[in-house]
């Protein structure tokens, strides 16, 4: 099993032991509400499929706050893994002291943005995210996700079924095997 297809198993315990060691506290609702959010996977196939085919031939660049970076970085690399394609990501309000400069050079048929959402963001992030949306959008598509639930484990992990599903649906519209990752193998092999 490919170790971005074993999440769950790389997750889980850890953070069973970081609940027992009374590191981090995790209710029992809130691991529930995730697992309720997570079952109803028609949405995240609707919405990767979606993304996929807004994504088709350009190249993805995902943007969050930096409370979310972890699973913007996950998207960059779901895209590079499963769709064979770049990707890049970043995070608000970083992006705009430098980042933003390099729309005005960008071709709306290379490139897309994608902005995950959470209404925990800070007030003051939503707005950059809305201001940047808008001052970006006439050099690029812009595609908002949103987290769902209450919890922050609901939010973080629908925000990951997102990414996962959208590159997938981008491998499958790529006409790609997204298991594989030969160019990591063939890496590994010449530097032994």
């Amino acid at each position: 099993m490919q170790p971005r297809a074993a999440l769950g198993y790389l997750f889980f315990p850890v953070l069973g032991i970081l609940n027992n060691s009374g590191i981090v506290d995790v209710k029992g609702k809130d691991i529930e509400e995730m697992f309720e959010i997570l079952e109803k996977t028609d949405e995240f196939k609707i919405n990767g499929e979606r993304i996929a085919k807004k994504l088709h031939e350009k190249t993805p660049i995902i943007y969050s706050s930096s409370l979310l970076a972890p699973i913007a970085y996950r998207w960059k690399t779901q895209f590079n893994e499963n769709s064979k394609s770049p990707a890049f990501s970043h995070v608000f309000a970083e992006l705009n002291h430098n980042e933003i400069v390099g729309y005005q050079l960008m071709n709306k048929s290379d490139w897309a943005a994608i902005f995950i959402r959470d209404k925990h963001d800070h007030e003051r992030i939503k707005l950059r995210m809305d201001i940047t949306k808008e001052i970006i959008s006439t050099r690029v598509e812009v595609e908002e996700i949103f987290t769902r639930g209450e919890g922050l484990l609901s939010r973080i992990f629908s925000g990951i079924y997102y990414g996962d599903f959208a590159s997938y649906y981008l491998a499958l519209a790529n006409r790609i095997d997204p298991t594989p990752v030969n160019v990591i193998e063939n890496l590994k092999k010449k530097l032994k």
